[in-house]
């Protein structure tokens, strides 16, 4: 893989999470869990990918997302 190949597709994934992750039904925001788990999972598999700042501070932002949620809920 080149470097930025896939960025458009990871994003539009990451997107997708970020929005289940606020997800009033309890289901929904597991199945968004699970998903980025998965893709977690995949990126386990390449080395190179977990060890640029850039691709690690995309790929953890949805959990962020989800916390600053709660928090701003909690408050």
């Amino acid at each position: 893989h080149q470097p930025g190949e896939g960025t458009v597709l990871l994003n539009s994934l990451l997107h997708v999470v970020e929005k289940a992750f606020k997800h009033n039904a309890n289901n929904i925001r597991i199945a968004a869990y699970k998903a980025w788990m998965m893709l977690m999972d995949n990126f386990a598999l390449n080395h190179a990918v977990l060890t640029t700042k850039r691709r690690v501070k995309l790929i953890v932002r949805p959990l962020f997302v989800r916390l600053s949620f709660y928090l701003e809920g909690v408050s």
